[in-house]
């Protein structure tokens, strides 16, 4: 992924954003792959009854607008917000075309980085199959200990973990407490033991 990160930085528009600046708006078309090389954007959208629901948190080294740019109707589906102080570089989809016609590798991790995404989406269905709170959480942990090959899930805060489950963070919070009473987990600062 180094030489797509290189490659970015290298042929990407720079730019810098103050936290709360809105990249693109809802429904505003995509023209163009973006890179976090730092700070931090979140995706979000409203809705009447719920306000604001987020669709994605993104961090340093992630990308947006990949599996848009190439879609039949390259429209966001949210708000892109910076949370604060971001360095981001774009790169035209003309200019991202010729860079796959010159160099293979990049045109390879490319496809890489948006076939796992596509397959990280798949997962992210399958979680919210799961209607009943503690099924969902019990799925969540069982996914990630697996994948990492780990007893543990790390976790930067509640918040986060209850916006990946798109589940209120209160309603996460009781249902992790209730399983750690009933011995299924246990609860560390920022990890749980499975």
């Amino acid at each position: 992924m180094n030489n797509l990160f290189d490659l970015f930085l290298t042929f990407g528009k720079k730019k810098i954003y103050k936290a709360n600046d809105v990249i693109f708006n809802e429904n505003d078309i995509c023209d163009s792959v973006s890179f976090i090389n730092k700070g931090k954007i979140k995706i979000s959208t409203f809705s009447s009854n719920e306000g604001e629901i987020i669709i994605n948190l993104l961090n340093k080294n992630e990308f947006f607008g990949d599996l848009l740019l190439f879609s039949s109707k390259p429209s966001y589906y949210g708000m892109v917000i910076c949370l604060e102080k971001s360095e981001v570089y774009s790169i035209k989809k003309e200019k991202l075309l010729e860079i796959f016609v010159s160099n293979k590798l990049f045109l390879e991790e490319f496809l890489v980085l948006i076939s796992n995404k596509g397959v990280a989406l798949k997962q992210i269905n399958k979680l919210l199959t799961h209607k009943n709170i503690e099924e969902r959480v019990t799925y969540y942990l069982n996914h990630v200990c697996k994948k990492n090959n780990d007893d543990f899930v790390y976790f930067k805060s509640i918040t986060d973990m209850a916006n990946i489950l798109s589940i209120p963070r209160p309603s996460l919070s009781r249902v992790l407490h209730k399983m750690e009473r009933e011995g299924k987990i246990k609860i560390f600062k920022n990890k749980i033991k499975i």
